[in-house]
């Protein structure tokens, strides 16, 4: 499910595959609007796009009637958001770009103009360049909102205590969906108000998940 979706505090983009009830049920439990749209004519809206609740940062392969589907949306909504593309051929931002309300951590491989480009349009105070759990594809191994940071189980000690520390949030491992680790691209969609998770998510999981970002 996080692989067709994106959300942030104000408002949740979902792929058209995605059923009614469904979008109504993400509405309810994250608390904010939610609108079904492509990117770059495909589905996998939450590995090709990222950002926070003040800029939605968009992948240079984004269609020019796509844009202006976001853009209009957000005029539409009153809301105080950037949009920007990110002039990178490492177009999955979902998976190479791990950021909330505060900070961003992002794929060592990305130019460094990226780090001014996100701090501009996403209004963070920190951007670094780093991994997560030895990858570089931050976005895919952990999963960050406002409230908490869950991360991938083959994170060790000193990362974790780094990752608490450079976001200044509750941060933990876990996973989900019977012990998948890439709690960032597969299994969970949430932002400060609610969570939607992976039915095969056991109870251990669930427990854990709830705790660490705190809904």
């Amino acid at each position: 499910m996080a692989v067709y979706s994106f959300t942030n505090d104000k408002l949740c983009f979902i792929a058209k595959r995605i059923s009614h009830r469904l979008q109504n049920i993400i509405s309810e439990t994250l608390n904010v609007p939610v609108f079904k749209t492509h990117l770059s004519n495909s589905r996998i809206i939450g590995i090709l796009m990222t950002g926070n609740s003040k800029g939605i940062l968009l992948p240079k392969i984004v269609e020019g009637k796509e844009l202006s589907n976001f853009k209009q949306i957000i005029i539409e909504l009153d809301l105080d958001i950037q949009l920007e593309i990110i002039p990178s051929d490492l177009t999955a931002l979902g998976n190479n770009i791990l950021i909330n309300d505060r900070a961003a951590i992002i794929n060592p491989d990305y130019n460094k103009n990226i780090i001014q480009i996100i701090k501009d349009t996403c209004l963070v105070d920190d951007v670094i360049q780093g991994t997560v759990a030895g990858s570089k594809l931050v976005g895919s191994n952990a999963l960050l909102t406002n409230k908490g940071l869950l991360v991938n189980p083959n994170s060790s000690i000193d990362e974790l205590n780094f990752l608490e520390e450079f976001f200044k949030i509750n941060c933990d491992i876990g996973s989900v969906n019977q012990g998948v680790d890439m709690v960032g691209s597969s299994g969970i969609i949430a932002n400060s108000y609610g969570a939607i998770i992976g039915r095969k998510t056991t109870g251990p999981e669930l427990q854990r998940i709830s705790t660490v970002l705190d809904v």
